[in-house]
């Protein structure tokens, strides 16, 4: 994940009142100056002292304010799409995002038509079956959760991990019987993942991977689900193909494996 899907991550485990969510509501409030802020500029946007700040990075996942600030630096001068879903000209109308949309989930549909078999997506559901832990490294959403859910109501050991502390100590402590699912993005402004992917094999876990492209996390990868660099109009095509893929997953493991209760007359 990128340095505001860290943060975000963050903001959104913390209690409502915590000093570091509001550390963090203000950095986004003054995102416009932040390429060129120092931690004594951001104290001073913040309202809170240096030690707060650097308090919450570390709970972020970074070990200077050096390299938070050179993450930062980097999205909000290099990336200005940075919070776009489509690939819109900044200036689109209702009209142009209502043709995009479909055609995204077009993309998405033909994603998973050529790459997600019956035969994988019941061997995913058998390892998952037999695992003893299972961990997501990724954004959450909403077809996570209902994996989550029917993996717990199942009686599975399931964690779910957004920062990469949280996500590396996790990694240490899996067994050799444990699957991993993560979905790396791989750019320039995404830090890298290839430590915890190398600690998850050092467990003996498996480890299955939504998309690689840019660096080499297909190295670490038991399944990779959608290899290779497709040509594609939509590039969120591969992320919304990876979330259909985790809730047909789910419905395969609820309807093989959980226990039915009888039917109702």
């Amino acid at each position: 994940m990128n340095v505001f899907m860290n943060l975000i991550s963050l903001y959104n485990q913390l209690p409502p009142d915590s000093t570091y969510r509001a550390v963090i509501r203000e950095i986004f409030s003054h995102m416009d100056d932040m390429a060129d802020a120092t931690i004594f500029d951001v104290a001073e946007m913040t309202a809170a002292s240096r030690t707060t700040i650097w308090r919450m990075l570390k709970m972020a996942g970074y070990h200077s304010y050096s390299e938070f600030h050179h993450e930062l630096s980097k999205i909000i001068t290099q990336y200005s799409y940075y919070n776009w879903g489509l690939p819109t000209s900044g200036t689109s109308d209702a009209g142009e995002i209502l043709h995009m949309a479909p055609q995204l989930l077009n993309e998405s549909a033909g994603l998973l038509e050529k790459y997600i078999t019956e035969e994988l997506l019941e061997n995913i559901a058998e390892l998952l079956n037999q695992a003893e832990r299972i961990s997501l490294y990724d954004f959450p959403s909403t077809s996570a959760y209902f994996l989550i859910q029917n993996l717990v109501m199942s009686g599975k050991n399931v964690g779910s991990f957004q920062l990469w502390p949280k996500m590396m100590e996790d990694a240490k402590s899996l067994c050799a019987n444990s699957v991993v699912f993560a979905y790396p993005l791989e750019s320039q402004d995404m830090k890298d993942m290839s430590p915890v992917f190398q600690a998850v094999k050092d467990s003996g876990a498996t480890l299955i991977l939504g998309s690689v492209s840019g660096r080499h996390y297909s190295a670490f990868a038991d399944i990779l689900l959608f290899p290779g660099k497709p040509s594609l109009s939509y590039p969120f095509a591969v992320r919304y193909a990876f979330e259909m893929f985790l809730v047909m997953v789910s419905e395969l493991f609820r309807n093989t494996y959980m226990h039915k209760k009888p039917d109702r007359f």
